[in-house]
């Protein structure tokens, strides 16, 4: 997985424009229909929203472990479900919203709004 960092600013249309090499690495071309997720902290103290670009549809719902039975299965099978002692040993609150960071052979999984590497 490649990260690619720019600067763009947004026009006085509201449009957030990308750069073509940024589009291009992307492999992306001009008509490409693409699917924009954002998030936004709800911590006044992490205000720094995230944007992914994907050519297909964001299908993933994660389950807090604490909401479901133990018998209880995730219905899709895209689910994430994390075991209290598994967040608990990361000192993570069990009812935490999660930030989850995809990177090369690894994901991280913090509490939302944490800037911590």
């Amino acid at each position: 997985m490649k990260m690619i960092e720019m600067k763009s600013a947004v026009d006085n249309k509201g449009y957030l424009i990308f750069s073509e090499e940024t589009v291009s690495a992307a492999g992306l071309k001009p008509g490409d229909e693409v699917y924009v997720t954002l998030t936004v902290s709800e911590e006044e103290n992490y205000p720094y929203p995230m944007i992914l670009i994907m050519t297909e549809p964001l299908d993933i719902t994660i389950h807090n472990a604490q909401e479901m039975d133990e018998e209880e299965e995730p219905e899709e099978e895209d689910d994430l479900t994390l075991p209290y002692s598994l967040l608990e040993d990361a000192n993570i609150p069990l009812d935490s919203d999660l930030d989850i960071i995809c990177g090369d052979r690894e994901i991280k999984i913090r509490p939302a709004g944490s800037s911590a590497g």
